[in-house]
């Protein structure tokens, strides 16, 4: 091949290389900004289908029209008392409220006997789910070795992030929803008023 040819064909591929990149960057780059807020609080709740130990299946879908508070426990830690504790405390304040949805996201697959009967402490109407693969706590932006609980409006939208860390954390977490449930009964009487006017 003479030079000029192989100056020309190197050429031509170090073009189309760098469109290549271009494009491949210019697309992450797109999908970062449009998923740059999910699970921050004001964003929406990033949907998700997990599987019980009972083999049934659990979306936050199921949840539309009620506060949920969807709870990430890390099942590797040594120590998941204290936020299994913390979690089973907010439900029993809720406990009778149908308005309000628990759910628990165990993050490991592997369910050992310790975990198992720790789990068995919290109340029936929390649903405790497994992601295996650790892609729903991603999308929620839960770091390694860290539970957390996320408190999710009627319409699906984030509206507090608790660390399930100690007694505090039940304050909060109770806080959290009760401020929602009143921000969903004084909301319509607001709009009522605004309305006669």
């Amino acid at each position: 091949m003479p030079v000029t040819q192989r100056f020309v064909h190197g050429g031509v591929c170090l073009v189309f290389a760098v469109l290549t990149i271009s494009v491949v960057v210019i697309a992450l780059g797109a999908s970062r900004t449009s998923t740059s807020n999910a699970g921050l609080a004001g964003s929406t709740a990033p949907q998700f289908t997990l599987r019980t130990a009972t083999n049934e299946w659990v979306s936050l879908e199921s949840s539309v029209g009620k506060v949920s508070v969807v709870a990430f426990i890390d099942g590797k830690r040594d120590s998941i008392i204290s936020p299994v504790s913390n979690l089973s405390d907010t439900v029993g304040v809720f406990e009778s409220d149908a308005s309000v949805s628990f759910i628990s996201v165990i993050d490991s697959s592997d369910v050992g006997v310790a975990l198992r009967s720790t789990l068995a402490t919290l109340p029936q109407s929390v649903r405790v789910v497994t992601d295996i693969d650790g892609a729903v706590a991603r999308a929620y932006r839960v770091g390694v070795n860290e539970s957390v609980a996320f408190v999710i409006d009627e319409q699906g939208i984030i509206h507090g992030r608790v660390p399930l860390r100690d007694a505090s954390s039940v304050i909060a977490l109770t806080e959290a929803v009760s401020s929602l449930k009143r921000a969903e009964f004084t909301q319509p009487l607001a709009q009522s008023t605004n309305t006669s006017r």
